[in-house]
């Protein structure tokens, strides 16, 4: 049986789940007759049940019933590797056949994740639901609700006078270039205005450390002969 959230069972259910694992019965509602269970219990939190024992909003018996094997999965921010895994899983569970672009893709990475998988389980859920129905489904950056992340100061849209110049023709090509070339420059002047201090930059940019350093790695890889970052 999964209990989700268990740092958020009130007191007098947290006394009823204790019974229940001590005693492995349940009595059904009007009934006074004891039932006989035999099951596992996995419980999750985002909470810690150690600080909320010692606040008195935890029963101790309970938390040490609860605390045989503890597995901790680390915030999304630190699993990038598995952001978009999870959110291609998400959105085809939704909309069988659908993909993810690679400017979506990017910002699925770019983003913190502060509300974890719930966060990114609604983003997505929120996304499909403005594409269902069309042919050939594909999740556009659009879809993620950009324009609230950039309100939000998540994500800052530059001038396009960053530009290195101006394209003379609409090339998918020139515009994958120019957002590395733009990433490249603001990587580097953020380095050099922050002393070199990388957990600085990752901490003002609010990215995962994952992305910034894959993302500094193909940068210079594919600007070789130029200065390096």
């Amino acid at each position: 049986m999964f209990l989700d959230e268990i740092g958020e069972l009130p007191p007098e259910m947290q006394v009823k789940l204790l019974r229940v694992l001590q005693e492995k019965v349940v009595t059904p509602v009007g009934s006074t007759k004891n039932i006989p269970l035999n099951i596992r219990v996995i419980a999750a939190t985002n909470k810690k049940l150690e600080e909320l024992v010692a606040q008195g909003r935890f029963r101790e018996d309970l938390y040490f019933r609860l605390n045989q094997i503890v597995l901790k999965s680390p915030p999304l921010r630190d699993r990038q590797d598995d952001i978009l895994f999870l959110a291609q899983c998400m959105a085809r569970r939704s909309i069988p056949g659908i993909t993810i672009s690679r400017d979506a893709k990017r910002l699925l990475e770019q983003h913190s994740w502060p509300g974890n998988i719930r966060e990114l389980q609604n983003t997505i859920e929120r996304a499909c639901i403005l594409i269902r129905g069309t042919n050939k489904p594909q999740l556009l950056p659009e879809h993620l609700m950009l324009s609230e992340l950039q309100a939000s100061g998540k994500v800052t849209v530059l001038p396009a006078t960053l530009l290195p110049h101006i394209p003379s023709d609409v090339n998918p090509q020139y515009y994958r270039l120019s957002l590395d070339w733009m990433e490249k420059v603001f990587f580097e002047r953020a380095l050099a205005l922050l002393g070199g201090d990388n957990a600085a930059i990752i901490d003002k940019l609010k990215i995962s450390k994952s992305y910034y350093y894959k993302r500094k790695k193909e940068l210079c890889d594919s600007h070789e002969g130029t200065e390096a970052i």
